[in-house]
């Protein structure tokens, strides 16, 4: 699995984003399909590599993700992202179980800034605000 699998899962987890297709917030993996309105979508994005085990020679990297969020309304989607940064913060060593493909350990998520409005989306007679997270992901399959 990526690291923007396990996270969305994560947010799923945590229910601040929900895998039923009629539910608001709605989360998916790398597409943001143009429905629904209120929506998040987490990417993989470069990571940093941090050095290496001097020992084993093995790399340290620090893989990246973005959390995109979407909603018609300004204020309730930059709450909601605020939730989803705030929820990001406190996480330590969380256990993330994806279906049948395994679980995983997220040991840290280090968001690399503050929250960033992106403007709003306007296509055809529709308007969205969207905002988004950057962060660094540490996470281990689980064996």
């Amino acid at each position: 699995m990526s690291p923007a699998d396990v996270i969305r899962q994560m947010l799923v987890d945590l229910e601040l984003a929900s895998d039923d297709v009629s539910a608001d917030w709605r989360a998916y993996t790398g597409f943001f399909p143009n429905d629904p309105n209120l929506a998040l979508c987490v990417y993989d994005t470069a990571g940093r590599k941090d050095g290496r085990v001097m020992k084993t020679g093995e790399q340290i990297t620090h893989q990246g993700i973005q959390i995109m969020v979407r909603g018609l309304d300004y204020l309730p989607t930059r709450n909601k992202t605020h939730a989803i940064a705030l929820a990001l913060d406190t996480q330590r060593k969380t256990v993330v179980a994806i279906d049948s493909t395994g679980s995983y350990i997220v040991h840290n998520v280090s968001r690399t800034g503050d929250i960033a409005s992106l403007g709003m989306e306007i296509e055809g007679d529709r308007r969205r605000h969207l905002f988004t997270i950057n962060a660094l992901v540490t996470i281990e399959p689980m064996d």
